[in-house]
């Protein structure tokens, strides 16, 4: 039943996860194609761009080129100034965009060729009228020409790139009506595998869970004759030997429970008798060490009294020692300095002339 299990979801989490993997890897293939587009796109406007560019650049300096030859006046020369480096440095940026297709870098080696002969006659036209000459209208005839076909050669890479773009937005508007598609149909069969697997997941665990109420059932009855054990063995391992079994333990567990409170009970009596025999011996112990050393009786009833009195906890304490006289002599006391005790008792008299007198202890409970 378990393994049956076990693999029913093995199978179907595993199909799942491959149309998963199918309908992600498609969607990564079309997200990745359409940022791939966006960024030629990008590119190929940007070489358009610039192209453009080089033609403005090459009108501005044929615009300082007409002032100045009109007027002899050198502020018209401003557009001219820098035009050129400015035309050749966009026009390398172009030849590096463009790389990878031989065609544009032909158009732009032919460009920087017109470019170069263009410029070539601009200078020198300026110069003739810097130095007084008169500017030869066929040399200007040929700058137009010049200029003529750099407007073609930077048509004909507009166009190139056009003609780029339109081929990759067809490929990539091919892909993206794919892709919608095999998601839809990868979608589709997941729902399906999942709704099929569910179903005998479903058919699985409800066998399942029968045969588990039927094991609980049984643990339910072994469980009650043992909870009490666990029980009274964990109060018993934790030091509690005074712990028994009520009634309805003993009839769920019978003699095992008798016998446990039988164990609690031994063990309780030897703990109790083993801690007080230990008081005992630690105390007489105590007592041998205060009494060695060369006292005077004072001194060691002074000692004696202090140590009976700490050690079991005694508020105020006093000693008699009994002579030969007969009568019961203060030799030491424990917190009852200032008090008037008597010195001196006879046998019977008092409480401590009387425990003497009978050879017995007294003790006093409750005292208000």
């Amino acid at each position: 039943m378990k393994t049956t299990l076990k693999n029913n979801l093995r199978l179907g989490l595993g199909l799942s996860l491959i149309i998963l993997f199918i309908s992600s890897l498609a969607s990564y293939v079309s997200i990745s194609n359409l940022i791939k587009s966006t960024e030629l796109v990008k590119h190929s406007d940007q070489v358009i761009l610039d192209a453009e560019n080089i033609i403005s650049y090459l009108k501005d300096a044929e615009t300082g080129q007409r002032g100045y030859l009109l007027t002899g006046n050198k502020v018209f020369l401003t557009p001219y100034y820098g035009a050129s480096d400015s035309a050749a440095a966009i026009l390398k940026k172009v030849e590096k965009a463009t790389e990878d297709n031989p065609l544009q870098q032909k158009n732009v080696a032919g460009l920087r060729n017109i470019l170069t002969k263009r410029m070539g006659i601009i200078k020198s036209t300026i110069e003739i009228k810097g130095l007084g000459g008169a500017v030869d209208p066929t040399v200007l005839f040929q700058g137009k020409v010049y200029m003529d076909e750099a407007r073609e050669t930077v048509n004909a890479m507009v166009k190139e790139e056009r003609r780029l773009l339109e081929e990759r937005t067809v490929e990539l508007n091919k892909l993206t009506s794919y892709t919608p598609i095999l998601i839809l149909i990868a979608a589709a069969l997941a729902i399906l595998i999942t709704l099929f697997f569910y179903r005998k997941v479903s058919v699985d665990f409800d066998e399942r869970v029968k045969l588990q109420e039927e094991i609980e059932s049984k643990k339910y009855e072994m469980e009650k004759r043992i909870a009490a054990i666990k029980e009274i063995a964990s109060q018993i391992s934790n030091g509690n030997y005074g712990v028994k079994l009520d009634s309805q333990s003993q009839d769920d567990i019978g003699e095992l429970s008798e016998s446990l409170n039988t164990m609690s009970s031994s063990l309780k009596k030897s703990f109790d008798t083993l801690a007080e025999n230990e008081w005992l011996q630690t105390g007489v112990a105590n007592l041998n060490v205060k009494m060695v050393g060369e006292k005077d009786v004072f001194h060691l009833a002074d000692d004696i009294i202090e140590l009976l009195a700490s050690y079991t906890k005694s508020q105020i304490g006093a000693i008699y020692l009994f002579k030969d006289d007969g009568y019961l002599h203060l030799k030491g006391k424990y917190a009852l300095e200032g008090q008037n005790l008597v010195e001196v008792l006879e046998l019977g008299q008092g409480l401590i002339g009387q425990a003497v007198k009978s050879g017995k202890s007294i003790l006093l409970e409750d005292v208000p």
